[in-house]
């Protein structure tokens, strides 16, 4: 965890000014060194609060799409992809992310193509239709 510690002695409050986050706020909000401090330790506390519930929640939704990975689709899910996949597919970006959610080059191939694409929806499993949904 980044932590600045507290000025207490003047080589530490020297040491504080290092940081240009401190400075700024010293400098331009007119501030004291100490609750500069204060305020830059609140701010990485919360940061990296955010960043782990960011993860935990990453990984809670990757274990809902491992927990139906070899289920069938649904008709939920797969109306909801056909409509995505009909909007989005013509952004390249969009189309790489998609194509790296797809273990399959032809299975790709046919849903990319508009002519097959409702036979190749109901061929995936249903982890495959919320992993595309997740990168889009």
């Amino acid at each position: 965890m980044y932590q600045i510690e507290a000025p207490t002695t003047p080589e530490l409050r020297d040491e504080a000014m290092q940081d240009g986050e401190v400075r700024r706020l010293v400098l331009l909000d007119g501030v004291s060194v100490e609750r500069a401090v204060q305020i830059v330790n609140a701010r990485w506390a919360k940061a990296e609060a955010n960043a782990q519930a960011a993860a935990a929640a990453h990984a809670a939704e990757l274990a809902a799409i491992e927990a139906v990975a070899d289920q069938p689709i649904t008709e939920e899910t797969a109306a909801k992809l056909a409509k995505v996949a009909a909007r989005k597919l013509g952004n390249k970006k969009n189309r790489a992310a998609i194509e790296h959610a797809f273990t399959d080059p032809k299975a790709f191939q046919q849903f990319v193509n508009p002519q097959v694409r409702d036979r190749a929806i109901a061929a995936m499993s249903e982890g495959t239709a919320l992993e595309i949904l997740r990168v889009i």
